[in-house]
C-alpha cells in the first residue's frame, strides 16, 4: 500500500513539475510576444504627434469605458 501511495505521490509532483515548466514557457512567449507587439505599434506610430497620439486614447479608452460600464453587472 505504502509504494502504491508513494508512487501516486510521484505522479502527482512529476504533474505538478511539468506545469509549472510549462506555465514558466508560457510566461515567457507571452512576455515576448508583448515586447513584439510594443515595438511594432512603436514603429507605426514613430512619425506621429505626441498630442495626436494623446487624442487617439483617450478617444479609444473613452469608448472602452462607456461599453464596460454598459454592461449590467451583478
Amino acid at each position: 500500500m505504502r509504494s502504491l501511495l508513494a508512487a501516486c505521490n510521484h505522479v502527482v509532483i512529476r504533474a505538478t513539475l511539468g506545469l509549472f515548466c510549462f506555465k514558466g514557457v508560457e510566461e515567457a512567449v507571452n512576455r515576448e510576444v508583448m515586447r513584439e507587439t510594443i515595438s511594432e505599434i512603436q514603429s507605426r506610430n514613430r512619425d506621429l504627434d505626441a498630442d495626436e497620439i494623446e487624442k487617439l486614447i483617450d478617444e479609444e479608452v473613452g469608448d472602452a469605458r462607456k461599453a464596460f460600464w454598459s454592461t449590467p453587472r451583478r
